[in-house]
């Protein structure tokens, strides 16, 4: 109902009861009405199924599946223990017990569907206990990552191929991130200036280069990093035994579908002896 209080007219929810009024007789001659305001609670109750609608379609958006699994469910866990691929079980096992201390269940595993097909499944929830700290259901959603699981393993599997023949090559081979900072190095660069992974990283690059090419390779670098074309320089190498060797380096950016720099390749090979023919053919 629309009524006037307090100078603003409000809509109101009433919940109204209506009983029959008896005369001596037994007759009925007149009707009494109770008006209840309820309209705190209807307006509470419309919230949450506004949210609640709000949460569905979020999570159909996202594909996500939810689930409530009452854990005294014996013979629906045992169906559900049988979905999962042997080699995972233990996987969620392990991130079972660790909820039960924490209260969060969160683990990715493989799940065997009834026509044999594997599907990939990132699976989180929220444990519930009762007043005795005893957990009694499980509340939670199951989201399939296969398509970007597979793309990861690819991608992986990708990016080993290439450290494995990196590493089978005699000349340097690096990489470096969108804004130059060089983050791999095949093993030759290793052997080459007897540096660790560790000493490399933390001393940088420019600790192998000989001190009077720095400037030039930094500065030449820096515009291949700034334009986006390649790298090319020469300069000297510091060898485990101290001496230096000519390296003829380049670099080439890695582009992607839209022609952005996503990283760069580079090699580093010795141009030692060729240097020192032509300087003596100069000479």
């Amino acid at each position: 109902v629309r009524l006037l209080r307090n100078g603003k007219l409000e809509t109101v929810y009433i919940n109204f009861s209506f009983e029959a009024l008896y005369n001596a007789e037994g007759e009925i001659d007149g009707i009494i009405a109770i008006g209840h305001d309820v309209t705190y609670q209807v307006l509470g109750h419309k919230k949450i199924e506004a949210n609640e609608e709000k949460l569905k379609l979020v999570i159909e958006a996202s594909e996500l599946g939810t689930y409530d699994f009452n854990i005294s469910n014996k013979i629906y866990h045992r169906q559900f223990l049988e979905s999962f691929h042997p080699k995972d079980l233990e996987i969620r096992n392990r991130a079972l017990e660790k909820s039960l201390t924490d209260g969060n269940l969160m683990y990715t595993s493989r799940i065997i569907l009834p026509d044999t097909q594997i599907r990939w499944i990132e699976t989180r929830g929220k444990i519930h206990f009762d007043a005795e700290n005893n957990p009694i259901k499980i509340l939670g959603t199951v989201r399939d990552i296969t398509a970007e699981t597979t793309s990861m393993q690819k991608l992986e599997e990708s990016e080993q191929k290439f450290r494995l023949l990196a590493d089978s090559l005699p000349q340097h081979i690096w990489t470096a991130d969108i804004e130059g900072n060089l983050n791999y190095f095949n093993k030759s660069v290793y052997d080459f200036s007897g540096f660790s992974p560790a000493r490399l990283e933390k001393e940088g690059w420019k600790a192998i280069v000989h001190p009077d090419d720095r400037a030039g390779n930094v500065k030449a670098w820096t515009h291949s990093i700034t334009s986006g074309k390649d790298f090319l320089f020469e300069h000297r190498f510091r060898m485990h035994d101290g001496t230096y060797r000519w390296q003829l380096s380049r670099a080439k950016p890695q582009l992607n579908q839209d022609g952005e720099i996503q990283m760069w390749v580079g090699s580093s090979t010795d141009i030692h002896d060729q240097k020192q023919f032509t300087n003596e053919l100069e000479r």
